[in-house]
């Protein structure tokens, strides 16, 4: 059945039924219902109303994930952007090659690459599974239709944007092998971390080598293989595991990159490095040491962390640093830090080389530090 066909020029009608379809609820069961009712009326549509009526949904999903009073992702805006993805996947991301040059607008959005990255790290196993899925098939049709995406064409010199700004993800028939082997490392890591038996997820852990390998690998064209933002999406699930042997590697893992090969700071992650790291770096059983170490031997993070922060702030501006001390010293102020985990944090914090960065702001805060947060714990560790 062709609706243009009846309806003549009923196009405004169209328009106007997808309105109340789309806007019938925002309760979760309803909001499913209206999308699978949208997805069969676009089959349906004809062209001129299928794309405004598309452009209007991307726009409108692709638009950056609200934020929660306490900095997390809006748990209802990811899921509704996801599901929207996944019902109209057909049309956004489409297999065919006659139509890959939608395709390839679509997937020029970092909004989108970011949306797919908060639905990997998300505590809904629902979350993760959309977006590891939107993610299989976006890869897949890429390879397929070798499209070119995020990347110079054939002849063309690497443009302005690359070298201030590496997209999320990018794809280039030049590299389709090498691209298609390095994402299929990364689907089976984060596939395998869904798994809580440690025994299950050892074997895999070496392909780590190979992602850290592919984020400090460049094209000719400037960009890297891997950017490191997909780093941070497996260490993020490594924290949120259940086992603590996870969460060790993953902190190790993280706080011994060599920040120059990885550039984790050029690739915009200092938010993460400066609160989330942070945030988890207060936990205690990150630092136990490995069965079979000796006595009064340092645990392996805060060994790590001796490295880490001389490493990063020799890659940071000074501006960056001011702004990286005044977050550490903030989270310490707002957060029950446990004596041990703070030893080790300021133990790393002394062996980065000696710079004038503390100003009068910092040193309100290092008082508010020592005040409040050394008042109850031990005197060894006040000392």
């Amino acid at each position: 059945v062709n609706l243009a066909h009846i309806l003549g020029d009923g196009e405004k009608w169209l328009v106007d039924l997808f309105h109340a379809t789309i806007h019938a609820s925002e309760e979760e069961s309803a909001f499913c219902k209206a999308f699978t009712v949208v997805t069969k009326m676009f089959s349906y549509y004809p062209k001129s109303v299928r794309e405004e009526c598309g452009q209007e949904i991307w726009q409108q999903y692709t638009q950056p994930l609200k934020m929660t009073s306490d900095g997390n992702v809006d748990s209802d805006s990811l899921w509704k952007s996801l599901y929207v993805f996944y019902c109209l996947k057909n049309y956004f991301f489409p297999l065919e090659e006659s139509v890959k040059e939608d395709l390839v607008f679509n997937l020029s959005s970092d909004n989108f690459w970011t949306i797919v990255q908060a639905g990997l790290v998300g505590v809904d196993p629902s979350h993760r599974k959309l977006s590891m899925y939107l993610l299989k098939r976006l890869v897949d049709t890429c390879n397929k239709n070798k499209c070119t995406l995020n990347a110079p064409v054939a002849g063309e010199t690497t443009s302005k944007k690359f070298s201030d700004k590496v997209p999320l993800f990018w794809w280039s028939p030049k590299y389709g092998d090498q691209l298609t082997v390095i994402w299929d490392h990364f689907f089976l890591m984060i596939e395998t971390l869904e798994e809580k038996q440690v025994h299950v997820i050892k074997p895999l852990l070496p392909r780590m080598q190979k992602l850290l390998d592919a984020s400090s690998i460049t094209s000719e064209e400037g960009l890297p293989l891997l950017h490191s933002s997909w780093l941070v999406t497996i260490v993020t699930r490594c924290f949120h595991h259940d086992s603590i042997y996870m969460s060790r590697w993953g902190a190790q893992i993280l706080l011994n990159l060599d920040l120059n090969k990885v550039p984790l700071v050029k690739h915009h992650q200092l938010k993460f490095l400066s609160h989330d790291l942070l945030m988890y770096l207060q936990e205690n059983k990150l630092y136990s040491r490995y069965e079979g170490t000796f006595l009064g031997n340092c645990s392996p993070i805060g060994q790590a962390l001796k490295t880490f922060f001389a490493n990063l702030f020799s890659s940071l501006t000074k501006d960056q640093k001011v702004e990286y001390l005044r977050n550490l010293l903030q989270i310490i102020c707002d957060n029950s830090w446990g004596s041990i985990p703070m030893v080790f944090v300021f133990q790393g914090l002394s062996h980065v080389p000696a710079d004038p960065v503390v100003g009068p702001e910092l040193l309100q805060l290092i008082r508010q530090v020592l005040q409040t947060c050394l008042t109850f714990h031990e005197i060894v560790t006040r000392g």
